[in-house]
């Protein structure tokens, strides 16, 4: 009699915390997904960007369109890191909320060069010259460039677990070395990443 009442009472304090906890990790869990599921994504649809590097009408359109992808992408990211960062081991929660906050950084300029080309007539110019490779397009490009490196980097640090120890620093400390430095405008130049393996470039169709 007195363990049965012993067992109810510890099943009616334990339980609504074990169910709470459970709770808690599922939902640590589902935001993990949801975030490796929308960088995935981003992944797929920054390529689109490409298209703000030419004055073609099509490719243009398919840039803007993929430019406010990323700014509503960026700010669901963004909006969903407290979610689950506080479960990962701290020097992954710092690759991931860095490269997360560093792919939001690329829209600013971004939107910029649309309104550059767009308000002050380059893009008008440019097409009725028949140009298709706009002024400052290694620079747009490079933008593009990194952000698509971020966002890799992102996923691929979330992705990380310590199943094989040896595999997780060495990988972790490869991610964590540091962001991918803007592309110099005077030149056009594209850094190259390091460490992580980016998808490949894809060019607008003319």
């Amino acid at each position: 009699m007195t363990a049965a009442v012993i067992t109810m009472v510890v099943e009616y304090l334990a339980k609504p915390g074990l169910e709470a906890r459970k709770d808690r990790i599922l939902e640590v869990h589902r935001a993990r997904r949801e975030t490796a599921t929308q960088l995935l994504n981003l992944i797929a649809s920054l390529h689109g960007l490409y298209g703000l590097t030419t004055s073609n009408p099509l490719a243009w359109a398919t840039g803007k369109s993929a430019l406010q992808n990323m700014t509503d992408a960026c700010d669901r990211l963004s909006e969903d890191l407290p979610r689950y960062e506080f479960s990962l081991p701290k020097r992954q929660r710092d690759v991931v909320g860095r490269a997360v906050r560093a792919i939001g950084t690329y829209t600013v300029p971004l939107h910029t060069n649309v309104l550059l080309y767009e308000q002050t007539g380059i893009l008008d110019q440019e097409r009725e010259r028949g140009v298709e490779e706009l002024p400052m397009g290694g620079f747009v490009g490079g933008l593009i460039h990194n952000a698509l490196y971020e966002t890799a980097r992102a996923y691929t640090a979330l992705m990380l677990t310590r199943r094989r120890p040896l595999k997780y620093y060495l990988k972790l400390r490869q991610l964590a070395e540091g962001p991918q430095p803007l592309p110099d405008s005077s030149t056009g130049d594209e850094p190259q990443a390091e460490g992580v393996d980016t998808p490949g470039r894809s060019r607008p169709h003319k």
